[in-house]
Formats: structure tokens, sequence, C-alpha cells
């Protein structure tokens, strides 16, 4: 519980800095995280079983993943790149646990999840360089 409180306040408190101070593809790319992290959370929470649960989040994350790929070709910014790039292995741990016969529910949670922390750390830290690269331009 305590984990999950943490990252609902990392992910607001970075992508309100993203979409503060990252211009455009700050605006967008939090508003993605922003607005599927509470959807993906409520989703996981109401299907009874992770089974029929796994169809439905693949979806959201496959999603977030064509809304980050397509801020990332149309963006100069490189962090919209890693940031697509940890969704794409968000997507593929779905695939590969809709392969899979037997998947305990935490070890499913942990591979699908794991991957947003570099990317919340990712989008501030890119936004943070972006910000003092067009200081020292002005």
């Amino acid at each position: 519980m305590i984990v999950a409180i943490a990252f609902t306040i990392a992910v607001v408190v970075s992508c309100l800095y993203v979409a503060l101070y990252g211009g455009r593809t700050g605006r967008w790319g939090g508003g993605i995280l922003l607005s599927t992290w509470p959807m993906s959370w409520a989703l996981s929470k109401l299907m009874p079983s992770y089974g029929k649960a796994i169809p439905v989040l693949f979806l959201v994350d496959l999603m977030v993943f064509i809304g980050l790929l397509v801020i990332a070709l149309l963006s100069t910014r490189r962090w919209p790149i890693w940031c697509a790039a940890f969704q794409l292995n968000t997507v593929a741990a779905h695939l590969a646990i809709m392969l899979s016969p037997v998947v305990l529910g935490q070890a499913y949670y942990a591979m699908i999840s794991i991957w947003g922390v570099p990317m919340l750390f990712v989008m501030v830290v890119g936004t943070l360089l972006d910000r003092r690269a067009e200081l020292r331009r002005a």
C-alpha cells in the first residue's frame, strides 16, 4: 500500500513538472501517463482475476505505447524515445505473460509496473536538461 501511494505521488509530481516545463511534448507525454495510470490501476482492481485483466491492461498499455511513440516521432526532444522504449518493455511483458500458462499475480504486476519508475525519471531529467539547454541559448 505504501509503495502504491509513493508511486502515485511520483506520477503526479513528475507529470506536473513535465507539463509545466516540458512544453508541448511534456504536456502530451505527462497527460498520457497521468490519465492512463489511474485507469490501469482501477481496471486491475475491478477485474475479478488477473486472467481477465491482462487483455484489458494490455490494450491500455499498447495505446500508451502508441501515444508515446507518436510523441517521440514528432518531438525534437530525446526523452520521449526512452519513454516509448520503456513502455514497449511493458507491452512485451504483457505478451510474455499472455503466452505463459502460469503466472502469479504479483509477478505479473511487477513485470508490467517496473518500467514506470525509470520512465518517470527519464521524463523529469530529460525535461530538466532540455530546460537548461533552452536557458543557455536564450
